[in-house]
């Protein structure tokens, strides 16, 4: 899936395969922190406007 819009202001691409997430990049459109949440992981980002982080889903 491309181009979702999550609350906050961020794009959110995510691949799966056999129903678990394989990578996941979160672009920022207005420079918000924002948590990710995985399974057990939980992830505080800090992102500027435009910047991407992406997250392997292992």
């Amino acid at each position: 899936m491309k181009g979702l819009r999550a609350r906050g202001g961020f794009e959110v691409d995510i691949q799966w395969k056999d129903g678990q997430l394989t990578e996941a990049t979160i672009e920022s459109l207005s420079g918000n922190p924002v948590t990710v949440r995985y399974g057990d992981e939980t992830r505080e980002l800090t992102l500027s406007t435009g910047d991407r982080a992406t997250w392997s889903g292992k």
